[in-house]
């Protein structure tokens, strides 16, 4: 995704939050990787189930609030549902560079 886009990306599974919110994780992880401004982290909260999308500053317009829910709501939730988080992530991150290079959100279901 960096090279295509220049955006850099973070895709975390959490095996437990223990309490942590989403966002504060997602927050965490882009700064302790210096991932800078135009960057976007996904995390996958396995024990509670939680999805979060956090843009950086420079992709908040981007990655609004109806984006970020759609992506995961739409893409990554169908496959964490079907029992798999690796095509959770890799579709999450396929919808992330969608939307990077402008192009429509993929929403098929897994096994479609």
């Amino acid at each position: 995704i960096l090279r295509d886009t220049g955006a850099r990306t973070v895709a975390l599974t959490v095996a437990d939050a223990r309490g942590e919110p989403p966002k504060a994780i997602a927050v965490r992880a882009l700064n302790e990787r210096r991932a800078g401004k135009r960057s976007v982290a996904l995390v996958v909260v396995l024990q509670p189930r939680e999805l979060y999308l956090q843009p950086g500053d420079d992709l908040a317009a981007l990655f609004d609030e109806a984006a970020a829910s759609a992506i995961c709501r739409d893409v990554v939730a169908p496959r964490m549902r079907a029992g798999d988080p690796a095509a959770a992530l890799r579709a999450g991150l396929e919808a992330i560079s969608a939307r990077l290079g402008g192009r429509p959100l993929d929403v098929e279901q897994p096994g479609a």
